[in-house]
């Protein structure tokens, strides 16, 4: 997820630098009156003005894509530590409720690791369950 955000990150700044490179070129060929310059059939100046209008709108676009990654952060910062919470209230549970419960599957280990929860464990007949021996959250 975060490389998603750090892609869109680059390709906004290769996007803004193309434009910057575009606006350039276009006043060097509207100042050097070339060849090119008389062949267009806009006005340059409303050229300029909307390449300003479309570097403004990229900038718009830029802060909004910063908030949405900052508030996407946030939400599964929030989301994993919920389930946090309830991996080790389902644990507590586990515990009390004497239940010996079946390892993780293949799906429900890498969800484990992907979102940093702690390694489920629980206590069975009294005995105690090895920290490598993973088992179900629920």
């Amino acid at each position: 997820m975060e490389t998603a955000v750090d892609k869109l990150e680059a390709m906004f700044q290769k996007v803004e630098a193309d434009l910057e490179y575009v606006e350039k070129s276009l006043k060097k060929d509207f100042l050097s009156g070339g060849p090119e310059a008389s062949a267009l059939e806009e006005n340059p100046v409303k050229l300029l003005e909307n390449l300003s209008a479309t570097k403004a709108r990229h900038a718009e676009l830029v802060v909004q894509m910063e908030e949405i990654a900052t508030e996407q952060k946030r939400l599964m910062d929030s989301v994993v530590a919920h389930l946090n919470t309830y991996a080790q209230l389902a644990q507590e549970l586990q515990k009390t409720a004497d239940v010996e419960v079946p390892p993780l599957t293949a799906q429900e280990q890498e969800a484990v690791n992907v979102l940093h929860l702690p390694p489920v464990t629980t206590e069975s007949s009294g005995e105690s369950s090895s920290a490598s021996e993973p088992n179900h959250l629920a």
